[in-house]
This record gives C-alpha cells, sequence and structure tokens, in this order.
C-alpha cells in the first residue's frame, strides 16, 4: 500500500480525543429520593449495565471516523488488483447477514413471549436485547471474516504477491494510441463521426501525461510500421491525420503489434540507460510505465475471426504492459444499409439484361441525442438504380420501396439492360442518409462482352447443328446471341484453326485421329476451352490411349445401360457451371429428365465431378471437370443432343438444358470466372482486353482512373487478359484505358469505351462493416484474458482506470463511503443514548399511608 500524504498520519493521535472526553466529560449519578430502593435495585443494576454497553459502541465509533477521516486525508492506494467483490463472495456474505438476522429476530421474539407471560422482567429483556446486538454484530463480522473476507484476502493477495515495479504519480508513460480506423468508425453522432470523437477523447488524455512520456500512435491500416514519436508533438500531429479507411486489419493483429513494439523499446532503453539485463524475463528493467491504449467503437467485424486467440497469451505473458479499451461508440445506432450488389453474371452480349439484386437491412433500436433508446417503428425506404457508360454520369433508371421495422431485412431487384459498349457502370442508392454514409449507395460494372467462339466437331453435321441451337438459338437475333457457332465434320479436325475459337466441342465423335488429338490437347493447353460429349459409338481406345490420354479427365472404360432410368443430379451446387442455377430457381427440371445409358469411367486424380447419376450403388460421373495448362477440359458420359434419344431426355429440359449448355460453354471459356465487382483490398486482379503487343513486344501503358477522377499510370504485360492492380481499396467505380496520345486526349475522351477501355470494375466495403453489434465482454475476455483489460466510455472513466493501473486502487472514495456510513451510526447510537438519559423518568415519592 502506498500513501499520497504520509505525513498527515501523525493526525491519527487525535483518536485519542474521544477517548479522554469520554472519561473526563462522564455524567455524574444523579440522585433521586426512593423509598423502596429494594424494588428498583435489579433494575438500576440492569440498566447500568446497558448503559456502559452503548458507551462503549459510542466510543468505538467515534474513534474509527477520527481513523477513516485521517486516512482518507492521506490518500492511501493499494497495488492494481481485482478489489471487488465475486459474485459467489456477494452471495456468502448476504446468506451470513440473513442467518444472523434470522437468529437475532428468533431469539427476541423468544424472549418477548417470555415478557408476555410474566416470566421475564422488561428491563431484563432490554438488557438482553442490548446484548443480543452486540453479539450479533460481533458475530456476524467474525462470520464475515471468516466466510467471506479471509477468501477475499487470499484472492487478492494472490493478484500482488509478484513483486510489483514501483511507480509514481510523475513517472513518464510510454504509450500506443491504436485506433480503430474501419469504416464503422465513419458513424455520425452529433456532428462527429466515431474516430473523430475518438482523437479528441485521445488528445485529451495525452495532455495529462508526466513530463518525459512518448507516445505511438497506430491504425488498424494495413502494412502500418509502428514506431514511437520523436516528441508528444508529434504525436498529436500524426493524430490529426488519420481517417477512415475502406481495408483495414483485425484489431487482434494490431494489438499485438503494439505488444511487440512495446518490448522492443523497453529492450531498448534498457540497454540505453543500463538498467541490468534488458531480456525479455527482466520486465523489471525499464524507465516507463507502459500502456496501450485501443480507441475503437467495439464492433464485432473490426476484431478478427474465432475466439481465444494468442494474443491472450501474449498479454499474460507482457504483464507490465497495461491494455485500455476505450469505447467510443454510440447505444442503439440508427442506420439503413444497402447490401453488395449481385449480378446474375458479371458480364453479357449488349442488348441483353443482367438481373441485379442486392440487401437491404435496418439496424435493431435507435438512440436519441440523449441516450434514450426509441422504438421508432417501421420505416419505409427507397432504392434506386443508375446506370451509365463507364465514366459517364449515372442516369435514374428505376426505384423500388420497402418497409422495414428494427432489425428488419429486405432484398431488391433490378433488371439492368446492357446497352453500352464496353461496360455497363451502375450503382444502388438509398434516397435519403443516415449517420453511416458508406452503405447508402453501391457500385456494380457489368462488361459488354462479344459472342464466343464455339466450333463443334462431330462424325455427322446433323448432330453438330443439333447442338449448335443450343448454344446460339436461331430465335435470338443475331446481335444478342451467346456464341458464333462453327460445324466442323471430325475428319476435318486436324486442319482447323484452333487459335480461332474460345471453345471446341468434340460431340458424338467415334475416334478422331491422333493428329486432331494433339491439335485439341494443345488448344487447351494454350487457354482454349475443351468440351468431349461422349454419346453413343465412341472409341475407347481413341480416347484412352496416345495424345489425348494427356488431356481426358478420365479413362473410358465403355458403354452401360440402366435397367430402370436414373437422373442426374448435381453433387456440387457451387461448381461453377451450376451455381448461376441459383437464382433462377434451382437445376430441378434438368434433373428430372431420364438418363438410360452412359459411359464408365474412371476418374483421373484432382478432378472435379460436380454432377453424378444417381445409380444408389455406383453414383457414376456425369460430368468432370479439370484445367490442363491454361485452359479447361470437360468429359459428359451422356448424350446432350435429342437424336441421341435412347440414351437421356436431358434435351427435353427446356430453357434449363440451354442454361446448362450455355453455363458449360462459359466455364470453358473463362468467362464464368472472370470478376468485375470486387471487395476493397489492397491488391485486385482485373480482367483486361485489347493487350495486343506493341511493336517490339512492349508492354502495353495504361492509366487507372479512381472513383475521386485521380489517375495513376499502369503498365500491362502484352497480350496479358488480366492485371494486378494496387491502390484500389476506395469504393466506387474503376477503368482501366490506354493514356491520352500526345496530341490529345483519348478517342472516346472520359468516357473511354471504345478502343481506348482495356477493363472496368467496381469495389465495395464488405458487408460485415455495417453490422455494428458489439462485441461482448465474454468474447473480450476469451480474446485478451480475463481481467487483463479494463474498458472505459468517457474521459473520466479513461482517467480513472489508468490512474488504478498506473498507482494501484485508490482508497479515498471507500475510505469516505465507510465513513459517512460510521457518522450515520454515531448519530444513532448517540442520540438513542442520550435520549434514554434524558427520558428516565423520576420516580415519585412515597406516601404514607394511614389506616382509620
Amino acid at each position: 500500500m502506498s500513501l499520497l500524504h504520509p505525513g498527515l498520519l501523525a493526525l491519527l493521535g487525535l483518536a485519542a480525543v474521544p477517548v479522554a472526553l469520554h472519561f473526563l466529560l462522564k455524567p455524574k449519578p444523579k440522585k433521586f429520593p426512593f423509598p423502596a430502593l429494594r424494588l428498583i435495585r435489579d433494575r438500576r443494576k440492569s440498566n447500568s449495565r446497558r448503559l456502559k454497553l452503548r458507551h462503549l459502541w459510542l466510543l468505538l465509533l467515534r474513534v474509527l471516523a477520527i481513523v477513516l477521516l485521517v486516512l482518507a486525508v492521506v490518500r492511501p492506494s493499494l497495488p492494481a488488483a481485482n478489489y471487488s467483490f465475486t459474485t459467489a463472495e456477494w452471495i456468502t456474505l448476504a446468506a451470513v447477514v440473513a442467518a444472523v438476522l434470522i437468529a437475532y429476530q428468533i431469539l427476541l421474539a423468544r424472549w418477548r413471549s417470555q415478557q408476555r407471560r410474566g416470566d421475564l422482567a422488561r428491563h431484563d429483556l432490554l438488557y438482553r436485547r442490548t446484548l443480543l446486538r452486540a453479539g450479533s454484530t460481533a458475530g456476524a463480522f467474525l462470520l464475515a471474516a471468516l466466510l467471506v473476507l479471509w477468501p477475499y484476502g487470499r484472492r487478492v493477495a494472490a493478484e500482488v504477491r509478484a513483486p510489483v515495479q514501483a511507480v509514481t504519480e510523475d513517472q513518464p508513460v510510454a504509450a500506443v494510441f491504436l485506433f480503430d480506423t474501419s469504416s464503422s468508425m465513419g458513424l455520425v453522432r452529433a456532428g462527429e463521426n466515431r474516430l473523430e470523437a475518438a482523437l479528441d477523447l485521445a488528445a485529451e488524455h495525452a495532455d495529462g501525461f508526466p513530463p518525459g512520456s512518448k507516445l505511438a500512435v497506430m491504425t488498424t491500416a494495413p502494412g502500418e510500421a509502428p514506431r514511437f514519436a520523436p516528441d508528444l508533438f508529434g504525436a498529436k500531429t500524426r493524430m490529426q491525420q488519420l481517417e477512415v479507411r475502406p481495408v483495414t486489419v483485425p484489431l487482434d493483429g494490431r494489438l499485438a503489434a503494439a505488444i511487440d513494439l512495446h518490448e522492443r523499446d523497453r529492450q531498448q532503453v534498457a540497454a540505453e540507460l543500463g538498467l541490468g539485463d534488458p531480456s525479455a524475463d527482466n520486465e523489471d528493467a525499464d524507465a516507463y510505465v507502459r500502456a496501450v491504449y485501443v480507441f475503437t467503437d467495439l464492433a464485432r467485424s473490426a476484431w478478427g475471426p474465432g475466439g481465444r486467440s494468442e494474443l491472450a497469451n501474449t498479454l499474460a505473458a507482457r504483464e507490465r504492459v497495461q491494455a485500455f479499451l476505450v469505447d467510443v461508440g454510440v447505444e442503439g445506432p440508427e442506420n439503413v444499409a444497402l447490401g453488395v450488389p449481385r449480378p446474375s453474371r458479371q458480364s453479357g452480349p449488349v442488348g441483353g439484361t443482367v438481373t441485379v439484386r442486392a440487401g437491404v437491412s435496418r439496424a435493431p433500436l435507435f438512440a436519441d441525442s440523449d441516450g434514450q433508446i426509441e422504438d421508432r417503428g417501421p420505416l419505409p425506404i427507397e432504392v434506386e438504380l443508375r446506370t451509365g457508360g463507364v465514366g459517364e454520369e449515372l442516369a435514374a433508371r428505376g426505384r423500388q420501396s420497402v418497409t422495414l421495422p428494427p432489425g428488419g431485412a429486405a432484398e431488391v431487384s433490378f433488371s439492368v439492360p446492357i446497352d453500352a459498349a464496353g461496360a455497363v457502370e451502375g450503382e444502388l442508392a438509398l434516397t435519403g442518409s443516415d449517420p453511416l454514409a458508406f452503405d447508402d449507395r453501391r457500385t456494380f460494372t457489368i462488361r459488354a462482352e462479344s459472342p464466343l467462339r464455339v466450333a463443334v466437331v462431330s462424325d455427322r453435321l446433323s448432330d453438330a447443328r443439333a447442338f449448335s441451337e443450343a448454344l446460339a438459338p436461331s430465335l435470338l437475333p443475331a446481335d444478342r446471341k451467346p456464341a458464333v457457332v462453327t460445324t466442323v465434320r471430325t475428319g476435318d479436325l486436324a486442319a482447323l484453326d484452333t487459335a480461332a475459337f474460345d471453345v471446341i466441342y468434340l460431340l458424338n465423335a467415334r475416334a478422331p485421329d491422333a493428329a486432331g488429338m494433339a491439335k485439341l490437347g494443345a488448344f487447351a493447353k494454350a487457354g482454349g476451352g475443351l468440351g468431349v460429349v461422349l454419346g453413343s459409338g465412341a472409341d475407347v481406345l481413341a480416347y484412352n490411349v496416345g495424345p489425348a490420354a494427356e488431356w481426358m479427365p478420365a479413362e473410358l472404360v465403355g458403354p452401360l445401360g440402366f435397367g430402370v432410368p436414373e437422373r442426374m443430379i448435381v453433387s456440387d451446387p457451387n461448381h461453377p457451371v451450376f451455381a448461376p442455377f441459383d437464382p433462377l430457381g434451382g437445376t430441378g427440371a434438368l434433373e428430372s429428365r431420364d438418363v438410360r445409358r452412359y459411359f464408365v469411367v474412371e476418374p483421373k486424380p484432382e478432378v472435379a465431378v460436380p454432377a453424378v447419376l444417381t445409380d444408389p450403388q455406383k453414383r457414376p460421373p456425369a460430368l468432370l471437370t479439370h484445367s490442363v495448362g491454361a485452359g479447361r477440359v470437360a468429359l459428359f458420359t451422356t448424350a446432350l443432343i435429342v437424336d441421341d434419344g435412347d440414351w437421356s431426355d436431358l434435351p427435353d429440359a427446356g430453357w434449363s438444358y440451354l442454361a446448362f449448355v450455355k453455363f458449360l460453354t462459359r466455364h470453358l471459356s473463362g468467362r464464368s470466372e472472370q470478376q468485375f465487382n470486387f471487395r476493397a483490398a489492397d491488391t485486385l486482379v482485373v480482367p483486361v482486353t485489347g493487350t495486343d503487343a506493341a511493336e517490339g513486344g512492349a508492354d502495353v501503358p495504361a492509366v487507372l482512373r479512381r472513383p475521386d477522377l485521380s489517375q495513376r499510370r499502369l503498365s500491362i504485360p502484352a497480350d496479358a487478359d488480366q492485371v494486378a492492380v494496387t491502390g484500389a481499396d476506395a469504393p466506387g467505380r474503376y477503368s482501366i484505358a490506354r493514356p491520352q496520345a500526345p496530341d490529345g486526349p483519348t478517342a472516346q475522351g472520359r468516357n473511354a469505351a471504345g478502343p481506348a477501355l482495356l477493363g472496368a470494375f467496381s469495389v465495395n466495403l464488405p458487408e460485415e462493416e455495417s453490422d455494428l453489434t458489439a462485441i461482448t465482454t465474454d468474447e473480450l475476455d476469451a480474446r485478451l484474458g480475463e481481467g487483463r483489460y479494463t474498458l472505459s466510455r468517457t474521459a473520466e472513466e479513461l482517467d480513472l482506470t489508468t490512474v488504478r493501473g498506473r498507482l494501484g486502487e485508490e482508497m479515498f472514495p471507500y475510505l469516505l463511503a465507510l465513513l459517512m456510513a460510521v457518522f450515520a451510526g454515531e448519530l444513532i447510537v448517540g442520540n438513542r443514548f442520550y435520549e434514554s438519559e434524558q427520558s428516565a423518568p423520576a420516580p415519585a415519592p412515597a406516601v404514607a399511608s394511614t389506616g382509620g
């Protein structure tokens, strides 16, 4: 225990004053003429003993009041520990008090019953009651000391038993201010966002640091190298430059980095000042009080996944580094959030349409400016669709309204026409506003693509033309067909210019020659898509030996028929071929068609099987896919055209069959994996087109245009179909285009949708950032260790917890509370004592009676 003013302990001598006054001013007995002293002798004796007990209690209370007053003035503090009673200790204390009160009432009721029967005089009852009160008080104290205070003292002593570094109030502090800069900290309340409130609180607290202190400022921005600033002014200047960042790392990792910074600095200081061995096991060799302050809104999304982490072990090993969590969040924030748009496909032909869906959610509760939680009832919300060409000003295309109660969620859906060359840029936006702005507007990009170039190779051109109808339905206008199809006889395969196609299908080809198989293998390895539909009549040897064996995903065994027709079922609904079915209602129509014959195959290692047949014993593969070089190969083990009707009825599945052929073709071409809508990140891999090699094979120069219209130069390898983009972490619409010509702007100016456009994409912040649910105390205990951190919500709480952490537990408020209780007890006992003396009735003089 330490004392702030130890010299004032001399005032404890004043505790002798009540003792001296007690004996010097002891009241003298008053004399009253009583004719029958014998009758009241017993009562006088009882009253005298009872009054002596009250004298003693009054004396003790007065002495204790002076002692507590002196102790409160010297302001003692205890080593840092958990001095609060635990739940079990409170329950035990309550049980002790209840047991003593029950025993007191039982004995008192028994004595009063004896008095009513005449077996006990009133003065004896009063004397026994006084003794019972004293005994009950003493018994309660002894029981509490034995059952509560003794275990409590052992628990607290265990927390402070380890030697603690001596700390004075003016010892310099080495502090790390860690600011949560995630998007949820942008929530505005009372004209400032949560980060601004945290910065104000941090600056005010730093002003109270002792001279010689130092400060490091950290954020949750990725790639930040923490270090202590040369002086507090430099650290405060750094704080003034902080802002909410779209891309952040979890607080867990940054807190671990702050502790590591302290350890490195402690070892450096110890070595420079010669404080002893600066090893990790000698933490007393330090000139600073060390602390980490985490300023956050406690949103769960700012913390890493999982429960207990290595961070708790790190904090336990670095006991001298104190951890303070400062909650700058608000109670019951009001927020309406738009989810990230989900286009039904990332690209499509000009003239087509894409369905864009997005969720809309509302925070559960609302807190007014006074912090009172209020249920505002259902809220009408309007979402507007805006679209336009690349770089153009977006125009409103439609609106949808939903009504959400607190905590409610809904979904909006818009049909977006692809009516611009290059790409269509768009956004979904709330027509109103709320305290958290980043999720009021979400952007998306849909790439306008050219039709796929597909070759269908078959023994019979009629089969090829039948399959071509599924690839490019004749009912569609020429400018809206998803593919341009060329039919080729199997015998002409060796002469086919495979470089002119994106996808080649080998359909019902009995035995292609080795040269043709080799050409198909080279096509796939170079990045092409190759689909093999076996159907009837395939020669097993032609597909199992020679060049085909290098790229086939399975070895053929032979055709087999089912006694009872089976079905094809999807075994991997997340596969790129079947995932697009989900918003369309699923694959039920495709899975309801009969399959009577198929080819038995033996899949090779690392081959995906996204669809199987329903034979309950074998579950034979229906569709197999794998990668070959830069391309993809798919094998379908049953028929996909009507002419092979004795094999399967899959072509009778209507739109589901057409969608399957379309999605399979897009997967083979690689377009189904192309992404133009991303979550904010440090590095994005963006598809590009038009990067034909310049003279000498030099890289293609390009310009990245950001949402704020700023630009940055890029260099794209010649003939590349994708490029890694850094610095695209802000939400909004981006484009990649060739730079301006030396003599003027690009051919399309700001709207680089023509030959100058190389790529376009959109970036959105993750939906998790809109979830303002606070992390619970149990979760914090699991991550940081129970009792290893303190949580504050105001400047006053922060100052108090800091003092406790540095100097120990301040006993002043507890001593004042106890002093008030003692004064109250003294007044009660004194009043009852003097009242009993003054109200004692004088006995009446005896009157002699005479007989007559």
